[in-house]
């Protein structure tokens, strides 16, 4: 089955569990029919169920690379508007699920959806991003992550490091490390820029077409906004952090998709050494 034709099923799916004469958001609260927030709050405006189906997406990667006990527990690194959290939650997750976001009002949407499910956790991050969260107060290289030492058995983070500048993405990767179980596994995606993200020029030149202090950005206005690092940078960054990197799988941005289990970025999974 081609990729078309499994979202196409998955999203027929999402439909059928939901009235068709109102929107999913006026029709059900219930975060294990079809997870939603409001519209307003999703990501890059994205529909409901667009949305829906990238968590979907994700928790379907999440299972296959890692592979996904839904018995532990997982940080959900940068939640954004919850699509991932609405999977889990429809698979009937029986673990903990902690998240945490720089955006305060998906948090408060997040947390009265949640209320009354001790299961889940939502944390407003004040952290300073140069495009995210100008108004946020605490220094990202100072932020410690609120977590007890060995506490997560999977942290995982989507298209969060493609909008970091390096030092950041290995203080981070320090406090993931210290957060992590002792068999615990880090799922993360970014743009590794390698031989084969050089070929294919027309996509380099639209993301990356400047060089931004250790990495490239497509915005020098906004360089955050978007980042990537060559390979070897990013796997010298995870080897001082004491990471090991278990699977790296080239992302679809730098050349035809070829299996369901590639990411649009690059996807690395790492444990500990």
């Amino acid at each position: 089955m081609n990729i078309g034709s499994l979202m196409r099923r998955i999203s027929s799916r999402l439909l059928q569990n939901n009235e068709r004469d109102l929107s999913p958001y006026e029709k059900t609260e219930d975060s294990r029919k079809f997870f939603l927030i409001e519209p307003s709050l999703l990501r890059s405006g994205k529909s409901i169920v667009q949305g829906a189906l990238n968590g979907d997406f994700v928790f379907s990667l999440l299972t296959v690379h890692v592979p996904l006990d839904l018995n532990s527990n997982v940080l959900d690194f940068g939640c954004g508007d919850g699509r991932v959290a609405g999977a889990f939650a429809r698979r009937n997750f029986s673990g903990r699920y902690y998240a945490f976001d720089i955006n305060r009002k998906r948090i408060d949407a997040l947390q009265r959806l949640f209320k009354d499910d001790d299961r889940y956790s939502f944390t407003y991050m004040d952290v300073f991003h140069s495009y995210y969260n100008k108004e946020g107060s605490v220094k990202p290289e100072e932020y410690r992550l609120p977590y007890d030492n060995g506490q997560m058995d999977l942290v995982f983070l989507n298209s969060i490091f493609s909008h970091m500048k390096l030092e950041i993405i290995e203080h981070y990767l320090q406090e993931i490390i210290r957060c992590l179980s002792p068999k615990g596994k880090v799922w993360m995606t970014c743009y590794a820029i390698d031989e084969r993200g050089a070929r294919k020029r027309e996509t380099w030149n639209y993301l990356f077409n400047t060089p931004y202090e250790k990495g490239f950005t497509n915005n020098i206005d906004d360089p955050e906004r978007l980042v990537g690092y060559e390979t070897d940078m990013i796997e010298a960054v995870v080897g001082k952090t004491g990471l090991r990197i278990d699977k790296y799988i080239p992302g679809y941005w730098k050349a035809e998709r070829k299996s369901l289990d590639q990411h649009e970025q690059d996807l690395f999974v790492l444990s500990k050494e």
